[in-house]
Parts: C-alpha cells; sequence; structure tokens
C-alpha cells in the first residue's frame, strides 16, 4: 500500500475530448492518450511510474449490484480491477510519470515541487459525443482540456461551442489539436497553397476564441483564448502519430540563426514576414524590392510541403526526398525504407515530428493544481471565497478542511463495493475511515436535509502498470483524483464531501445535452422486475446522460441525449438480466409548461383538513428561464447577491427576488416557488416539507408526468395548524404537490417537443431527393440552403441541406437516410436543439383538440388515466 499522493505542484489533470460532430473519431483521442502516455518513465520506483486506464461505463456493475458493503474495507493490500469493457461512450484514464527537459521545468514559477523535473500526470480520454455529460465530468476533475479538431472542415457553431462551453464555464484551460494535416496534403494536391492552409487554420482558431468570449457565464477576469504562440494550439496528424506547435520550429531555427526562441515564436504566427535583404521583421507583405512569404508559411509550412512533393516525387527520382532526409538527420527504419507515398510520408514525419513530444511540450505548461485553483475556485465553489474551505481550494491547501467533488460514479470488477466514487480532491487530506460530510446537490447551506456524515472506506488512486489496476493508499491529498468506497448509497449521482460545517456545495456541473429520448422497459417474468429497477438506478449513477423513471402504473423508462447511447446502455441491462427485456421506442420525451396565469388561486388542503396552501402559477420570463438552465442563477448563490442581481436584470420586485424558495425539478431546474404571504405563522416550520412537494412535482407534473419546464409558483397565503403534530412532513408534502399541480392546470397549460436544426450534408445529385425525404417527414426547410466550404483550398464543397424537425422526425429521418442504401453513402446527418415548442393545436385538455389526441396517448403509453380531473387537486373553501 503507497503512503501518499504526490504534493500539488508535481500533479497535472488534463482531458482529450473527441469532438465526434466532425470526422475526428475515438480512434483519433486514443492514438493521442497513447502516445502521450509513451512518454512515462518507466521502470523507476515512482508509483505512478506506468499508465492504467479506467474505463468509465455501464458494464461492470453486474459484478457488484447486489454486493453492497457496510463497513470500511481498509486497509488492503491487493490490487483491484478495473471493469475493462469501455463501451461505446466511456472514458478512460491513464496516470504515468512525465519527466520534463529543462526548458520545460518549473511552468510560471511552480518549480519548487519538482525540482527533479517529474510530473505526475492524470489523463483522462472522453471517447464518447461531445455533448455527453462525461465530458463535463471529465472536465470538471481537469485543470486542461485538449479538443481535437479538423483543421480543414466546416464548423457548425451550436455543435462545436458545446464543449467550449462547458470548459470556459468551469475555468478549465482550453488547448485545441487542428488534426488530418496528412489527409489535407494528400487529397488537394492541385489546389493547395500554404496561404490557403494558414487561412483555414487561423479561422478555426479565430471561431474557437469567438465562442470562448461570447461563452455566457465565462469569467471576464480569465483569459482561456488559445493562441499558437503560447502554444495552445498543435498541428498534425493524431492518427499517423506526428505533431507539432510552432515552439518546436522555433526551438530548430533559433539554434541555426542565433536568435532568442521566444523572439522567434512571437513572429511564427500571425501577420509576420521575415525581410532577407535588410534582415528584419515586418508585418507588410513586400518589401521594397520583392514580395514576402508569411513566416508561419516560409519556416514551418515550406519544409513540410517540401517534404510532401519530394514523397509524391520518390517513385520517379528519390534524390530530392534522400537530400531532405539527410537535411533534417532523419533516419528511417527498415520496415519504414520501402513505404510509398501517404505511408512513408507519415514515416518521415513520426521521426521528425513525434507527437508524443509534442504533448509533452504542452502537458509540461498546463497548469497545475496549485496554479489552477486560483482562479477555479471562483466558478466552482457556491460559498463565500473568504471562509476556511474557499481559502483552502483557492491554496490547494492539503492542511485545509477537506474538501472533495465528486462528479459520478464507478463500477469496478471483482470489488467487494458496489460502487466508487470517483472525485477531486481540492483542499485537504483523506484517508480510510475518516468520517466525511456527504452534502447532496442542490443542498442549501446549514440544512441538514441531503447531508449524511459516514465514514469512508478504501481510498484507491490510479496505479502502476498495464493491466487496468488500482492500488490502495493510506492517504490522498490536495489535487489529486481518488477512488472512494462505501459512500455510494447515500450519492445520487454526484456532490460535495466535506469535514467542515463551513463548507458550501460546489457548483453542480453544466451540461450541454439534456434526455431527449426515452425508452420504455419490462421484463417478461415479473419477480425479475426488483433487478431490473436497481440495474436501471446503478447504470443512472455511473452515466450521467441518463435519466431512468417509474410510472405510477410501474412502467419503468429509461432516457438519454440519443437513441446510439440509449442502445449501449439497453445491451448493458440485458447483460445484467437473467430474463429477456421487452423494450419499446424510442419515444421522444416531453416538457410541460404554461401559458397564461391562473385564472383564479388554487387552494388545496392537508389530508387532515388543517392545512392550507393558496397558490398562483404564471410563465417564467424567457430571459430568466435561460439564465437558470445555463447557471447564471443558481439556488447555491448566495442569496441576497442573487436578488440584488435578479432585481437589476429581470426587474423583480426586491421582496419577491429575495423569497425564493426553490428551483425544480432536481433543485437546480427551471422553474421556482416564490413566498409572497405576509406574516404568516409557522411557515419556516414546513418551508423544506412545501420543497419536497414542489420538487415531486416539478419532475413529474399534472399533463403527462414528464418535468414542468418555466413555470412560477407562487404562494399567496398558508393557513397552518398551532399544533406541530399535525403540520407534519406527510400532510404538507402531498399538499404542495396537489396545489402545484392545481395552480398549473388553471394556468393554461401546454405540452412542449424538442424542436432540432438538422443539417444533411449530400451530394449535388441527392438534394432533390434528401429534400423530398425531409418534406415527407415533417421537417420545415429553412428557406436556402449552403455549401460546405474546404477551408484551405477555398473549393465549395457538397451542399448541406437544413431544416427544422421535431426530435422525433429527426431520430425518424436518420434511421429512414441510413436504410435508404443508395443515399446512406453519401450524406452526413447532424442536428442540434434548437428550442422547444408545443406539440400540436389547441388545448391538451381538449380531448378534441390535436393537442389533446396527442396527450391522450402518451398518457395511455404511460398507462395513466385517459382524463385529467383537477378537482382531484383543487379544494372548495
Amino acid at each position: 500500500m503507497e503512503a501518499q499522493s504526490p504534493e500539488p505542484a508535481r500533479v497535472r489533470n488534463f482531458s482529450i475530448v473527441s469532438l465526434s460532430g466532425h470526422r475526428c473519431s475515438k480512434s483519433t483521442v486514443t492514438a493521442l492518450r497513447d502516445e502521450v502516455c509513451k512518454s512515462a518513465v518507466r521502470g523507476e520506483t515512482d508509483v505512478y511510474s506506468k499508465d492504467a486506464r479506467l474505463p468509465i461505463s455501464p458494464s461492470g456493475i453486474k459484478d457488484n449490484l447486489n454486493s453492497v458493503s457496510k463497513e470500511p474495507v481498509h486497509p488492503v493490500n491487493e490490487e483491484v480491477s478495473f471493469a475493462l469493457d469501455t463501451g461505446c461512450h466511456g472514458n478512460s484514464i491513464c496516470s504515468f510519470s512525465l519527466a520534463l527537459a529543462k526548458g520545460q521545468q518549473h511552468a510560471k514559477g511552480e518549480g519548487e515541487g519538482h525540482q527533479d523535473g517529474h510530473l505526475m500526470v492524470n489523463l483522462i480520454s472522453c471517447l464518447g459525443h461531445y455533448a455527453f455529460p462525461n465530458a463535463a465530468a471529465a472536465i470538471r476533475v481537469t485543470d486542461a482540456i485538449l479538443m481535437v479538431l479538423d483543421g480543414d472542415e466546416y464548423i457548425s457553431p451550436p455543435l462545436f461551442s458545446n464543449t467550449v462551453q462547458i470548459a470556459v464555464r468551469e475555468a478549465c484551460k482550453p488547448v485545441i489539436f487542428l488534426d488530418r494535416f496528412d489527409e489535407i496534403l494528400f487529397t488537394q494536391i492541385e489546389s493547395l497553397q500554404p496561404e490557403n492552409l494558414y487561412q483555414a487554420y487561423s479561422q478555426t482558431i479565430d471561431a474557437t476564441n469567438v465562442i470562448i468570449r461570447e461563452c455566457p457565464g465565462g469569467r471576464l477576469d480569465l483569459d482561456l483564448q488559445v493562441d499558437p504562440r503560447q502554444e495552445t494550439v498543435l498541428f498534425g496528424s493524431a492518427a499517423a502519430k506526428w505533431g507539432f506547435s510552432i515552439t518546436k520550429f522555433a526551438d530548430l531555427y533559433a539554434a541555426e540563426l542565433g536568435v532568442e526562441r521566444d523572439e522567434l515564436t512571437k513572429h511564427l504566427w500571425g501577420d509576420y514576414y521575415f525581410d532577407p535583404f535588410n534582415k528584419t521583421w515586418t508585418s507588410k507583405g513586400s518589401s521594397d524590392i520583392q514580395s514576402l512569404q508569411r513566416a508561419f508559411n516560409q519556416f514551418i509550412l515550406e519544409p513540410i510541403f517540401k517534404i510532401h512533393s519530394a514523397v509524391v516525387a520518390a517513385a520517379a527520382d528519390p534524390r530530392p526526398l534522400t537530400s531532405i532526409l539527410a537535411r533534417f538527420n532523419i533516419k528511417l527504419t527498415t520496415e519504414d525504407q520501402p513505404k510509398q507515398g501517404r505511408e512513408l510520408f507519415n514515416a518521415i514525419m513520426r521521426v521528425w515530428l513525434p507527437i508524443g513530444e509534442a504533448l509533452k511540450n504542452v502537458v509540461g505548461r498546463m497548469p497545475s493544481p496549485l496554479e489552477a485553483q486560483r482562479y477555479r475556485t471562483a466558478s466552482l465553489y457556491s460559498g463565500p471565497l473568504e471562509d476556511e474551505p474557499g481559502m483552502g481550494m483557492a491554496k490547494c491547501d492539503p492542511e485545509a478542511p477537506l474538501v472533495i467533488y465528486v462528479p459520478h460514479m464507478i463500477p469496478i470488477k471483482a470489488s467487494r463495493d458496489k460502487l466508487f466514487l470517483f472525485g477531486r480532491i481540492f483542499s485537504g487530506k483523506i484517508s480510510p475511515g475518516q468520517k466525511v460530510r456527504i452534502h447532496g446537490p442542490g443542498r442549501r447551506h446549514g440544512a441538514e436535509t441531503a447531508l449524511y456524515v459516514k465514514p469512508v472506506g478504501d481510498i484507491l488512486t490510479i496505479a502502476t502498470g498495464r493491466s487496468n489496476i488500482v492500488k490502495p493508499v493510506i492517504e490522498a491529498s490536495a489535487g489529486n483524483l481518488v477512488f472512494l468506497s462505501n459512500l455510494d448509497g447515500f450519492l445520487q449521482r454526484s456532490g460535495t464531501i466535506s469535514t467542515s460545517q463551513q463548507t458550501h456545495n460546489i457548483r453542480d456541473m453544466y451540461f450541454c445535452s439534456r434526455p431527449t429520448v426515452q425508452y420504455d422497459i419490462q421484463v417478461k417474468d415479473p419477480e425479475k422486475l426488483p433487478g431490473l429497477v436497481s440495474a436501471l438506478n446503478s447504470l443512472c449513477k455511473t452515466e450521467l446522460s441518463l435519466e431512468s423513471s417509474t410510472t405510477p402504473s410501474g412502467q419503468n423508462s429509461i432516457s438519454g441525449p440519443d437513441t446510439s447511447q440509449i442502445e449501449v446502455s439497453l445491451k448493458a441491462l440485458r447483460d445484467l438480466s437473467n430474463d429477456p427485456l421487452i423494450v419499446n421506442g424510442p419515444y421522444s420525451t416531453h416538457q410541460e409548461t404554461v401559458a397564461s396565469e391562473s385564472s383564479k388561486i388554487a387552494l388545496s388542503k392537508s389530508p387532515n383538513r388543517f392545512n392550507r396552501f393558496y397558490v398562483s402559477a404564471q410563465p417564467l420570463d424567457e430571459d430568466f428561464r435561460f439564465a437558470i438552465e445555463a447557471g447564471i442563477i443558481s439556488p447555491l448563490q448566495e442569496f441576497k447577491s442573487r436578488a440584488a442581481m435578479i432585481r437589476r436584470d429581470y426587474a423583480w420586485e426586491e421582496e419577491d427576488a429575495r423569497k425564493i424558495w426553490a428551483f425544480g425539478p432536481n433543485c437546480t431546474g427551471p422553474n421556482i416557488v416564490v413566498d409572497q404571504t405576509k406574516a404568516t405563522s409557522f411557515l419556516s416550520d414546513i418551508r423544506d416539507s412545501f420543497v419536497s412537494g414542489f420538487q415531486w412535482a416539478s419532475h413529474e407534473g399534472p399533463l403527462a408526468g414528464e418535468p414542468m419546464c418555466g413555470v412560477r409558483f407562487n404562494i399567496m397565503d398558508v393557513t397552518l395548524f398551532s399544533d406541530a403534530i399535525h403540520r407534519g412532513a406527510g400532510q404538507i408534502i402531498p399538499t404542495a404537490r396537489r396545489v402545484t399541480f392545481a395552480s398549473m392546470l388553471l394556468s393554461k397549460p401546454r405540452l412542449m417537443e424538442l424542436n432540432c436544426l438538422v443539417q444533411v450534408q449530400t451530394s449535388e445529385e441527392h438534394v432533390a431527393e434528401v429534400r423530398k425525404t425531409i418534406e415527407q417527414g415533417g421537417g420545415a426547410l429553412c428557406d436556402t440552403d449552403f455549401q460546405c466550404r474546404n477551408l484551405s483550398s477555398n473549393i465549395w464543397r457538397n451542399p448541406v441541406i437544413q431544416a427544422y424537425m421535431s426530435n422525433m422526425a429527426t431520430v425518424r429521418l436518420e434511421t429512414v437516410l441510413q436504410q435508404n442504401v443508395e443515399l446512406s453513402q453519401h450524406v452526413s446527418v447532424q442536428s442540434v436543439k434548437a428550442g422547444w415548442q408545443e406539440v400540436g393545436n389547441g388545448d391538451p385538455l381538449d380531448e378534441t383538440s390535436e393537442a389533446g389526441n396527442i396527450l391522450l396517448t402518451l398518457r395511455k403509453r404511460k398507462g395513466l388515466s385517459p382524463t385529467i380531473d383537477i378537482n382531484n387537486y383543487l379544494d372548495k373553501l
């Protein structure tokens, strides 16, 4: 068992995210991960000297589902194996020691912690879709993110901005890798010029920086923009395992020209030109004698283009290639020498510009937890930055009170515990058997609800070797990633762990994607139903993109951001079950809202008739709802500062702004409760119970048991019995739910479904057929199509057809296009959330209307009563 984890100055936590909306695939991210891991120090006594991968996936639950350890199991001297199946959307974690050269050490004055030049690196590679919440979980516990982009492809801002926005909101420093350099060279030989390629890269970098600057919820005091001169932009080919930053060429030319490396670096990007006649740098593209070439093109692209030209001509005349290889001292192996064309080019580039070296340099410049938490704490911690836990987080202080954030849980094969909590220590230390405070998400500071005090079981960290293992440690300290046992029963998914009563919650993660597709699940043997429910609950703890629900009739459902994610999870469920599953779907998820203020104030009485609630409902302002969903307004803010912002930015009355009781569902959703009562006795005694009833109601609305969205509930008056025994939770919670339903049904309730902007890229000859297919599927075509421009060659590629479609129509369109043998080879479909729209025409409470028929079908599918009787919720005075 290892004694402890390394000090914060020696740690680097970063993630690699695949933007699969482009042509960058999982294999690209895997190649980058493997190459950076090859830089690890091997054969040393350092505990972090080799790599180990941690799959985060639905798989592995089966071995742990029914084996819950009730007591700590420490110390454990055995190695614990991980589940090996990553699934299609899993993450993987590597940990290794990295030896830096002298020029790479002590970045930004942080050398005191690692004079030996060794860093302990934790790398999380996100192999799933960039919009999946697993990427948000990885970004939360890391301080930098490497995003893989196609450097020559059209970027659709709504698609690409998801990952960038998450990183900016989390104050996680971005680095971009502009991929597929080799494909650009070999597919555009005739049209490609160095200046075209520079402009393509420049446009991609500028587009990234625009998203960073305009990100809602971003920090004005923090510069997160990417710049090749700051080594936050890499170029190359991940699949071919070569790449570079401009500092690599600055090193090469600095020694040759006898100039300062840093001085040369700043001139190798942007509008800088070298005048050979006057031996000076200029910002003009011409001198008195001749036109000048951009420095990036002249000193970086030209040598690569020359190697490419020599490789292409090598079959006819190998002498130019031989001369270039000798000049650059590039020695090919006997295996690479017979290669030709693209394979030979990539072999040469791997020797000359190995991607592992470029990644190693970038990692050396990434912030340590000691540096990163100085500016990240303001974005993450919901409490005052001046309190003891806040200051401890900002300093990454191992001696401060313990603060850990757990983004999700992980199944571990052959473990005695059901699930391990995976988290980042922001301050303090933790050891086996230590008692900790477990905060549920959305918990109000000082409240005893959603708070548990329990001892930790084993503490594990990523360990040595290549066999996907972790090892227990006696102690882990600030800045490190850990796995905790014996606590999974006290968190729903994510949350904060602390040791101090002063500690406020760390803010909940921001997700760009929400569940929009649903499947109904049944088991053939009713006796297997408890096992299915347990499996669904465990699955949703490990997969943040999934949600499970059970209707009052007993219908179990699972929902996620798209069909591919759910299909992977259904496969895991089938593996867990000994009985075949009956799966129906996919269906679209819906939301419930209101179109007007309540026609009258709703009254509901408690079961004992001694307590009365008077509540009205009204639509929430669109900008206010967006601010809640974007995290600009949250329940974790200090209420006085939040009230001042709401009064200033949204023109609320000050008293209303200060008396927001709750957000829902899940304590963070876009629905609120406002206390508008005057001098009501015992109100504070029943607040938590009323909020619980509201959370229940907002999670499953009165129309079809779907979540509410954009509704404000005003508590106008409350009459409570003086004896506390008659106003307990059993009396208040169901009454709060009933009055919430009643007030909503009096406010013209509406059912909404997701609307998507669909972009279909296809060839010219198939445009008419694709447009016809979209129209037949109920899509509303945009007025004009556009063509996707190949940036480096300035050539217009295949046209892109745009249309607005409902969520389920989008799913059906993708299925139809995939099943069409002729079309499937010539189309690429992307879709982005474009907002919510009302379902059908008319009042959903009117069974004769289109909206009413849709609601009736939905209620029958869920096993609910065909009719909605408001008298079940509304009482008379």
